[in-house]
């Protein structure tokens, strides 16, 4: 039977997906929110310049941690068992900063918001990596980074109606997130285990990566030996230096409008508002492209508009329309050169029991970079906003540079934890899989044209 075959038995895929991808919505809509409460909350609640640095840096410092642990723990005990906590941690934190009314509150509900998040995220993404069929599955995983556009874009429309009432507009902000994550965690009971991990899990065999190399599909140590640990440092310093330069527009964007620019918040707002639906666009266009032999065009077309974005201010000076042709900018090239990309090469580049793992290892690292950045970047904007703007735009300009000559040219594995040599073999042709009762042989090494016989998962 074929793999399309197997597709058709699973009409819940997109709902697995939709329910999955609202890790995305829930964590964009945190970062979002918590960048505009503060704001909100600086007055009424005394806020200085390092109590708001801090917050910021403690959810992201907890969603590093969170991404450790809540990898390992689904790759070693299943993604239903973790998914089915987080989002309960995740309410809790949201419901202690939507009442809290003093610092120490604020502070504990965004160690629990940074922690569900981050041990969430890894977990349900390779979920719906490993429920989609093969030549979908970067698809699927793209559809997930489209949530986390509409995340910030419900987050944004509502901060336009409640922003002007000031600490009751943060905390109907708060509202909306510990609804939401009530609703999909009701909602996430109905989705059963992986079955892609439950057969990995089964299977004992080790996986062949080329002449005489193979490797243990569960065991961590493999993550330090070639290849993976080279895919593991491609990915990582993608991503960190993708994250920590979106991080300033994300979470401190309102900050930076109000404090740097002198504009407001709903300005600020109104603008992201402008942006996101080209944001959106931009980001089904990539799902129709990302398994297709066109993937790398489009993201070396996004690197390049990204770039300039980031040059405008940079180098032109912080006024309004700089700003604002930045955020247009953005939203027409991250959707195809930032998170959606990475975390497609993410569930592509490792096995599945190391999958979550790794995604959970590089997001820890650097999300732990990002808080740290976070921690100084009100300090750093009032110290030298042109100098900072350069740290990110050369951040930028590293990420993409990697992206695009070095990830592409690592080996992919498959469903079933076939092998492929690069991006290129996943698109024009999949490793043959022969089977000899409960083994796999996978040690061929020559393109065919795609199996009809059944992956398992």
């Amino acid at each position: 039977m074929s793999v399309s075959a197997t597709a058709e038995r699973t009409p819940r895929v997109w709902w697995t997906a939709t329910l999955a991808g609202m890790a995305s919505y829930l964590d964009a809509a945190a970062l979002t929110t918590v960048g505009l409460v503060i704001v909100l909350f600086k007055d009424p609640l005394r806020l200085s310049t390092w109590a708001i640095g801090i917050i910021s840096s403690l959810m992201t410092v907890f969603f590093a941690a969170g991404s450790l642990v809540g990898g390992r723990l689904g790759d070693r005990f299943g993604r239903r068992r973790v998914f089915t906590v987080s989002l309960l941690v995740y309410a809790l934190g949201a419901l202690l900063m939507m009442l809290a009314m003093g610092q120490a509150l604020l502070f504990a509900g965004v160690v629990l918001i940074g922690f569900a998040c981050g041990a969430d995220l890894p977990v349900v993404l390779a979920l719906a990596a490993e429920a989609a069929p093969e030549k979908d599955r970067g698809k699927v995983v793209q559809f997930t980074t489209v949530l986390w556009l509409v995340g910030i874009a419900m987050t944004l429309i509502l901060s336009t109606i409640v922003a002007p009432h000031g600490e009751v507009g943060g905390r109907v902000l708060l509202g909306h997130l510990f609804v939401v994550a009530v609703l999909v965690a009701i909602l996430r009971r109905t989705l059963p285990e992986s079955r892609e991990w439950t057969n990995a899990r089964a299977r004992k065999e080790k996986i062949v990566v080329s002449a005489g190399a193979t490797i243990d599909k569960g065991a961590v140590k493999e993550l330090l030996r070639p290849p993976l640990i080279s895919s593991l440092i491609a990915i990582t310093l993608f991503y960190a230096g993708w994250n920590i330069a979106a991080n300033l527009v994300v979470q401190y964007g309102s900050y930076f409008f109000v404090e740097v620019a002198h504009s407001t918040v709903q300005f600020f707002s109104k603008v992201s508002l402008m942006q996101l639906p080209i944001g959106i666009v931009m980001g089904l266009v990539f799902m129709r492209v990302v398994d297709t032999k066109y993937r790398m065009t489009a993201f070396g077309t996004g690197a390049i508009i990204s770039i300039i974005a980031w040059a405008i201010p940079t180098f032109g000076g912080f006024r309004i329309p700089f700003l604002v042709a930045m955020m247009i900018g953005l939203g027409l090239g991250a959707p195809l050169s930032g998170e959606g990309i990475y975390k497609v090469w993410s569930q592509e580049l490792f096995p599945t029991l190391l999958r979550a793992t790794t995604q959970g290892l590089s997001i820890a690292i650097t999300r732990a970079l990002t808080a740290l950045v976070a921690l100084f970047t009100p300090a750093a904007l009032a110290a030298s906003a042109k100098g900072f703007f350069i740290a990110m735009f050369t951040l930028q300009v590293m990420a993409m540079v990697i992206g695009y000559f070095w990830i592409p040219r690592r080996p992919v594995f498959g469903r079933g934890d076939t092998v492929h040599e690069g991006h290129e073999a996943t698109t024009n042709a999949i490793m043959p899989v022969r089977r000899t009762g409960n083994d796999v042989d996978r040690t061929t090494t020559e393109p065919s044209q795609p199996s009809t016989e059944e992956f398992d998962g």
